[in-house]
């Protein structure tokens, strides 16, 4: 079967004669013009261990330094959005090392019934519940790319269909760009793909020419998988935002059968919001209970104008086509202001931790007894607070309230902020228990008087909305973050995303994992890993 790749955008919608109303659901679809599906490489990947780090890929480099190189020095506040602390229990153990080779590590991973499954750039881990690692792999080998440049990995267990999926990138950046998508062909990640196989997994690579996708986020419903990603022609400068849908395989299908894919927003017609603002990493929801409708959540991004928004979008299965989606853009929903977090300085070095800009780094969707047991969408961006500190916002939405770019009241469910009166928060993942009304945030905590530090913090249904409660260290640093990042083109690479993810066997508990540093090496990347888990209550 063919790969076929569909491009959306507002032109095709004029041409094709849909009226934009600021009241009806308009249904994009364009005309699909096709590309080759290759399955992944299996034979023995080459290896060129060269130091390497991820780039960091933003829509203003230069603008970004400049911005963050204007906002002052910390002034010292107190924590906000705090409630009496409950005890919360928690539990870790370290996750995949850093083989000294590659920064950062980008690490992210999901709890299924019986195994965690992490990543990071350049290696793939299994590990039991008592996370006791069961094996660990090459990402080269496990996506099947035959060299060392694949990055970004992205992992989710889909309660549902019975299995997991994962996304990745190949990240080299030039004329022949991939990306890489795959699933295991039911729920046991065992065997691992290997040099001679495959494994108990489903590898396909998509084509994308000199368009690097970078940023691949992943989610999926009970028909699609769904990436969102930024697009930069020839990896150098940005050029739009794309949504990538594929059609899920059959439950019981373990033929590794080609996907079809379809795409949202292209060079030539770019993905915006609903007021046309340019979208920014789209990051689609992880529907951990399943449903019909896929959703997709962007920020608007404070290089585009004032930020006070965040756009939702949902994709369905066209009426009589089924395995076709369709993307429905159903609002933007008004937040707080927020802008450009500076920078997280460390002990002992001038050395100073990259912040991020503003963009959403992860989304789950589960539906919410305490909201009519509608779906709700959580998600989270790291900004700058009022003191001059990196602080996480976190928000829940009600995607219900939003139809035909309208968002009524209530679609902003609720929203907090994770901040602290003397150090620095960041690089933060929240999820929703499985129970729907409980949550959970995981967030780093650092500064020029504390080494980077991994904590939680939970709430329960009945707490008042906004806030959560608990806070709980699960890790820290024993060393500043001094790789070759930090010299080659500062600020230090830190994680561009974490995880949370709801336990399928459990209504309270929440696994997740983040990255710290170890002892310092030179200039060679010493950061470490942390896999844990804790309970809302």
């Amino acid at each position: 079967m063919d790969l076929k790749v569909h491009l959306l955008g507002l032109a095709a919608l004029t041409a094709m004669g849909f009226a934009v109303s600021a009241r009806a659901e308009v249904e994009f679809i364009g005309t699909p013009h096709a590309v080759e599906a290759v399955p992944s490489f299996q034979g023995s990947p080459a290896k060129k261990k060269a130091p390497r780090a991820i780039p960091f890929r933003t829509v203003d480099p230069e603008a970004l330094a400049r911005a963050k190189k204007r906002i002052g020095p910390p002034a010292d506040g107190a924590m906000t959005n705090e409630i009496t602390p409950r005890a919360i229990s928690a539990e870790g153990k370290p996750g995949i090392p850093s083989d000294g080779t590659v920064t950062p590590p980008d690490s992210t991973g999901a709890i299924g019934p019986r195994h965690y499954i992490e990543m990071v750039n350049a290696q793939v881990g299994v590990f039991n519940r008592k996370l006791n690692q069961l094996a660990m792999i090459d990402l080269d080998t496990f996506v099947g790319r035959p060299q060392d440049s694949q990055c970004d990995p992205q992992i989710i267990w889909d309660q549902n269909a019975g299995r997991w999926f994962y996304a990745a990138l190949d990240c080299d950046g030039e004329l022949k760009n991939f990306l890489l998508i795959g699933w295991s062909k039911d729920g046991n990640p065992l065997p691992l793909p290997s040099a001679s196989g495959c494994g108990n997994w489903c590898r396909f690579q998509i084509p994308t020419g000199s368009d690097l996708d970078d940023y691949p986020k992943l989610g999926t419903s009970d028909n699609f998988i769904v990436l969102g990603t930024n697009v930069y022609p020839g990896g150098i400068s940005f050029s739009t935002s794309r949504i990538w849908a594929f059609p899920k395989p059959a439950n019981d299908d373990t033929s590794c059968a080609r996907p079809k894919a379809f795409s949202f927003g292209s060079s030539a017609s770019h993905l915006t919001t609903w007021d046309g603002t340019t979208a920014f990493t789209p990051v689609p929801a992880n529907l951990t209970d399943g449903g019909p409708r896929a959703y997709v959540t962007a920020a608007d991004s404070p290089f585009f104008g004032f930020s006070a928004q965040l756009m939702i979008w949902s994709i369905k299965e066209q009426n009589n086509q089924p395995g076709t989606p369709v993307l429905v853009p159903l609002g933007n929903v008004d937040v707080p202001s927020y802008t450009f977090p500076p920078n997280v300085p460390q002990p002992g070095t001038a050395n100073v931790i990259d912040s991020s800009d503003t963009r959403l780094t992860q989304s789950v969707a589960h539906r919410d007894p305490t909201m009519g047991d509608r779906t709700a969408i959580w998600t989270q961006h790291t900004v700058a607070s009022i003191g001059n500190r990196a602080e996480v916002r976190w928000y829940e939405l009600d995607p219900s309230r939003c139809s035909g770019g309208t968002c009524a009241s209530g679609a902003l469910r609720q929203s907090g902020v994770i901040a602290n009166g003397k150090h620095f928060v960041f690089n933060a993942a929240v999820s929703p228990a499985r129970n729907g009304k409980d949550a959970g945030i995981q967030f780093n905590l650092g500064s020029s008087t504390l080494l980077s530090q991994i904590h939680a913090k939970s709430r329960i249904g009945s707490d008042p909305l906004g806030v959560m409660g608990g806070d709980v260290r699960i890790s820290s640093s024993i060393g500043a973050d001094q790789d070759f990042s930090c010299t080659r083109s500062p600020p230090c690479r830190w994680g561009d995303y974490s995880a949370l993810t709801p336990d399928p066997k459990d209504a309270f508990t929440l696994w997740g994992t983040n990255m710290g540093t170890g002892k310092p090496n030179l200039n060679v990347p010493a950061w470490t890993t942390t896999i844990f888990s804790f309970k809302t209550r």
